[in-house]
Protein backbone atom coordinates (compact mmCIF):
# COMPACT_ATOMS: atom_id res chain seq x y z
CA UNK A 1 0.00 0.00 0.00
CA UNK A 2 1.28 3.27 -1.02
CA UNK A 3 1.59 5.67 2.74
CA UNK A 4 1.91 8.90 0.74
CA UNK A 5 0.05 12.14 1.49
CA UNK A 6 0.22 15.53 0.24
CA UNK A 7 -0.06 18.71 1.91
CA UNK A 8 -0.43 22.04 0.86
CA UNK A 9 -0.03 25.97 2.43
CA UNK A 10 -0.39 29.36 0.92
CA UNK A 11 1.59 31.90 2.98
CA UNK A 12 3.57 35.04 2.40
CA UNK A 13 7.21 34.97 2.44
CA UNK A 14 8.83 36.75 5.35
CA UNK A 15 12.19 35.95 4.43
CA UNK A 16 14.41 36.91 0.93
CA UNK A 17 16.46 34.13 -0.74
CA UNK A 18 19.82 35.50 -0.51
CA UNK A 19 22.86 32.48 -0.93
CA UNK A 20 22.73 32.28 3.07
CA UNK A 21 19.45 31.68 3.26
CA UNK A 22 19.41 29.12 -0.04
CA UNK A 23 22.22 26.50 2.00
CA UNK A 24 20.14 26.40 5.19
CA UNK A 25 17.05 25.64 2.86
CA UNK A 26 18.52 22.94 0.92
CA UNK A 27 20.57 21.57 3.87
CA UNK A 28 16.86 22.12 6.02
CA UNK A 29 14.45 20.83 3.39
CA UNK A 30 17.07 17.42 2.03
CA UNK A 31 16.30 15.91 5.66
CA UNK A 32 12.75 15.09 4.28
CA UNK A 33 12.10 11.82 2.08
CA UNK A 34 8.80 13.71 0.83
CA UNK A 35 9.29 16.04 -2.62
CA UNK A 36 8.50 19.99 -1.71
CA UNK A 37 7.27 21.68 -4.51
CA UNK A 38 7.33 25.83 -4.27
CA UNK A 39 4.81 27.84 -6.69
CA UNK A 40 5.05 31.21 -7.12
CA UNK A 41 3.27 33.25 -9.97
CA UNK A 42 2.32 29.95 -11.92
CA UNK A 43 5.54 28.47 -12.09
CA UNK A 44 7.05 25.76 -9.52
CA UNK A 45 10.20 25.08 -8.04
CA UNK A 46 11.82 21.96 -6.44
CA UNK A 47 12.46 23.50 -3.25
CA UNK A 48 15.19 20.53 -3.32
CA UNK A 49 17.44 21.93 -6.41
CA UNK A 50 19.74 24.66 -5.81
CA UNK A 51 19.13 26.38 -9.21
CA UNK A 52 15.72 26.41 -8.87
CA UNK A 53 15.47 28.24 -5.46
CA UNK A 54 18.22 30.40 -7.09
CA UNK A 55 15.69 31.15 -10.38
CA UNK A 56 12.72 31.41 -8.28
CA UNK A 57 13.69 34.69 -6.69
CA UNK A 58 11.71 34.20 -3.74
CA UNK A 59 11.72 37.72 -1.33
CA UNK A 60 10.12 39.12 1.43
CA UNK A 61 6.36 39.64 0.77
CA UNK A 62 6.37 36.91 -2.09
CA UNK A 63 3.45 34.96 -1.90
CA UNK A 64 3.62 31.50 -2.55
CA UNK A 65 2.22 28.46 -1.83
CA UNK A 66 3.91 25.08 -0.72
CA UNK A 67 2.77 21.72 -1.67
CA UNK A 68 4.54 18.66 0.10
CA UNK A 69 4.12 15.11 -0.65
CA UNK A 70 5.58 11.97 0.42
CA UNK A 71 5.30 10.28 3.66
CA UNK A 72 6.75 12.85 6.12
CA UNK A 73 4.85 15.13 4.02
CA UNK A 74 3.17 17.14 6.91
CA UNK A 75 6.52 17.32 8.99
CA UNK A 76 8.10 18.89 5.63
CA UNK A 77 5.52 21.34 5.56
CA UNK A 78 5.84 22.15 8.92
CA UNK A 79 9.60 22.84 8.67
CA UNK A 80 9.50 24.70 5.60
CA UNK A 81 6.51 26.87 6.04
CA UNK A 82 8.42 27.56 9.29
CA UNK A 83 11.18 29.03 7.52
CA UNK A 84 9.30 31.10 5.63
CA UNK A 85 7.54 32.65 8.24
CA UNK A 86 11.22 33.21 9.84
CA UNK A 87 10.54 30.70 12.69
CA UNK A 88 14.09 28.60 11.92
CA UNK A 89 15.63 27.89 14.75
CA UNK A 90 19.69 27.40 14.37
Amino acid sequence: MDNTVSFIKETVSRVTMTQPNIQTFIHMVHQFESDVIIHKNNRQTNAKSLLGLVAAFIHEGDEITIVTTGQDAKEALQAVGDFFLGKTTE
